[in-house]
């Protein structure tokens, strides 16, 4: 799954009812909270507000992974406003 990230794959973690525990690496999206529509809603507008996951060729490069972490950043914001929402509407 790791590897998919780093070719410019979104992998997002859901527990609608729990929490989802952080990958050590950071590269996984937190979706606690949502369901799989709504997950999927949320990264297509990820997707069309901050653009495709950049693809890292060299793990290594930082430069790189430094471009990936700030995108994916941008998408969690998105994922934590979502369930924030949601949880607020209840």
């Amino acid at each position: 799954m790791q590897r998919a990230v780093l070719h410019g794959l979104p992998v997002v973690k859901l527990a609608p009812s729990g929490r989802v525990l952080p990958a050590p690496h950071g590269l996984f999206l937190d979706g606690t909270g949502l369901n799989e529509q709504e997950a999927t809603e949320v990264l297509a507008r990820c997707m069309e507000t901050h653009g495709a996951l950049p693809i890292v060729r060299e793990p290594s490069a930082t430069a790189e992974m430094a471009a990936l972490r700030q995108r994916l950043s941008s998408y969690q914001q998105e994922f934590t406003l979502a369930a924030a929402t949601r949880l607020a509407v209840r």
